[in-house]
């Protein structure tokens, strides 16, 4: 008897812990989320550019259960070379894709062909009304802030505005810049340089040296590079003035090679690109306060709001 009682009571407490276990595991299951993955398509030969927005979007997607990976397409394949990666990237298992085009028509276009509005994302670059979703900063209210900081601290009369090549972001901006200053009494006008940057180098140092410009607007990182290396070189003053997001660009304005930097902010860029896929509600709240660019010169480029956009990395 002794002996039946224990055996009913072993099983009785068996089939308690199996339920309990079973408890546990039906809850868990139900409060576990799927990752969700996101690769980021960006065009460089290497991710160095993209440092900034990688470490915004890897700090976004920390508590969001989100896993992030940047793939880079070399600048020679192009928008077939993007294409293809955003293909990989789902073929490898990523939920979505966020695309840092350098063909913003065709990746429309491809988007529009594959119907893949509510999997592919665009960030930096774009046109801000597009109807694909994406973060990107107001090329046209940069260039109307610029042209406004410009008139405003520098007595500059004649102004080339230079890039060494052509897409939306450029378009925008350059009308921008040209209808903005000209409405400020500032003659402006562009030229589409060289895509060899030992070219953009030389020239630009030629044409700060003859003195036709009391300014030069570049719109990328080689016309910046190369106004910015010549202005250090030349004896006359020539003010140089950029947008461009790149360390080397800071360099250049704090060792006087710019005078003043529209600094797209990338950080927050990567930032919201993860919350616009992961909270729609969080990255609302956020994206209404946050500008994406930045007017940097050298009496503000250190103040509290800006050192943390210019140097993300310094601790």
């Amino acid at each position: 008897m002794k002996n039946r009682k224990i055996i009913i009571g072993f099983i009785i407490a068996f089939f308690c812990l199996l339920l309990i276990e079973t408890f546990i595991y039906l809850t868990y299951s139900n409060t576990q989320k799927d990752e969700v993955k996101i690769a980021f398509i960006v065009t460089g030969d290497n991710l160095d550019e993209w440092e900034s927005m990688k470490a915004g979007a890897e700090t976004a997607a920390l508590d969001k259960d989100v896993s992030v990976d940047f793939v880079n397409v070399p600048v020679d394949l192009g928008s077939e070379g993007e294409q293809e990666a955003v293909l990989r990237a789902f073929n490898d298992g990523a939920d979505y894709a966020v695309v840092a085009t350098s063909d913003y028509p065709a990746m429309i276009s491809f988007i529009n062909e594959r119907q893949l509005f509510n999997k592919v994302f665009l960030a930096r670059n774009g046109a801000l009304n597009a109807t694909i979703n994406g973060v990107v900063a107001d090329d046209e209210a940069i260039g109307t802030d610029f042209s406004r900081y410009i008139s405003f601290n520098y007595n500059c009369k004649n102004i080339l505005i230079v890039s060494s090549h052509e897409d939306v972001n450029v378009d925008i901006l350059k009308e921008s810049l040209i209808e903005n200053l000209a409405s400020k009494g500032i003659k402006a006008e562009y030229r589409l340089m060289s895509s060899d940057p030992s070219v953009i180098k030389k020239s630009l140092y030629n044409i700060e040296i003859l003195g036709n410009y009391d300014g030069i607007i570049t719109l990328d990182y080689y016309t910046m590079e190369g106004a910015a290396s010549g202005k250090l070189r030349i004896n006359r003053d020539i003010k140089v003035f950029s947008v461009d997001n790149s360390q080397e660009a800071v360099y250049y304005l704090d060792s006087q090679g710019i005078n003043a930097l529209a600094f797209k902010d990338d950080y927050s860029m990567g930032f919201l690109a993860v919350l616009q896929i992961t909270d729609k509600k969080e990255y609302g709240n956020m994206a209404s306060n946050a500008p994406l660019y930045y007017i940097a010169d050298r009496e503000n480029m250190y103040s509290d709001e800006l050192e943390k956009v210019l140097f993300p990395f310094v601790k």
